[in-house]
């Protein structure tokens, strides 16, 4: 369960420990996340309005998570521990400019994981809110009622993005092996809330996944490699698992 504080004008509680720092689209907030606590701060003075603290400074946590919907008036908070444990997803409503700015909306049910949750992410047209954990999982919620699709996504480690297509119908994941040796690029159908293609598997740690605004192609950074360009939907044309994506192939398969 998660405290709101009062509104206090300091800047970096979580300074030593900061593990992200999510703008909401539309600019009026952004939080500093760190080991224990999220803190939510107004853009444009820079006055911490709330104080989020998680899991009441449970020594075994290792990192709080946060998203904003597109519209900016939700926050999805979360966190991760040292230990195999389910931890809270909350949602918070935003009120910019108001008294209290952030009220608790609703706390999402726990038994969607079994362990810490790695990463948050809204939908482009903010229809579903994917919760990606260390238990290897990601399961979908429906925004409007806040209600989990039955079925979860698994992979063989834990996800820790996930990133969806602008129109909302697919979404990439990014996930790391047990042994932390491989990550996995997968690509999944939200509709059928099933997997679509797994993409491909490589040797270092996938950094970033992005979707470009025309949705017909996306770019993966991985440690130590050139950022390589990936079209989901010249599927035909994709290596198969184990193999990764070849620029020369991909600058083919655009053609």
């Amino acid at each position: 369960m998660s405290t709101i504080h009062p509104c206090q004008p300091s800047l970096g509680l979580n300074r030593a420990r900061l593990r992200g720092v999510p703008f909401a689209r539309d600019g009026r907030h952004f939080t500093l996340n760190g080991n224990h606590a999220i803190e939510l701060f107004a853009a444009d003075s820079l006055t911490r309005v709330a104080l989020l603290e998680m899991g009441a400074k449970n020594p075994e946590m290792s990192g709080t998570v946060s998203a904003f919907s597109p519209t900016g008036d939700r926050l999805a908070v979360s966190y991760k521990t040292r230990r195999d444990e389910p931890c809270q997803i909350t949602i918070y409503k935003l009120f910019p400019g108001a008294p209290n700015v952030c009220t608790l909306l609703t706390n999402l049910p726990m038994d969607a994981h079994t362990d810490g949750i790695c990463a948050l992410q809204f939908s482009p047209l903010g229809t579903w809110l994917a919760s990606c954990a260390e238990d290897g999982r990601v399961r979908l919620w429906t925004t409007a009622t806040w209600e989990l699709k039955p079925k979860s996504l698994n992979h063989p480690g834990q996800v820790h993005q996930a990133v969806f297509s602008p129109d909302e119908a697919e979404f990439l994941t990014a996930c790391t092996s047990v042994l932390g040796q491989l990550d996995t690029l997968s690509l999944w159908n939200v509709p059928r809330n099933s997997l679509a293609l797994p993409l491909l598997t490589v040797s270092n740690q996938m950094v970033r996944v992005s979707y470009s605004s025309r949705y017909k192609d996306f770019v993966y950074s991985v440690i130590n490699q050139v950022p390589a360009l990936g079209l989901p939907h010249a599927r035909r044309l994709l290596p198969a698992m184990n193999q990764i994506l070849d620029p020369a192939l991909m600058a083919r398969a655009a053609r």
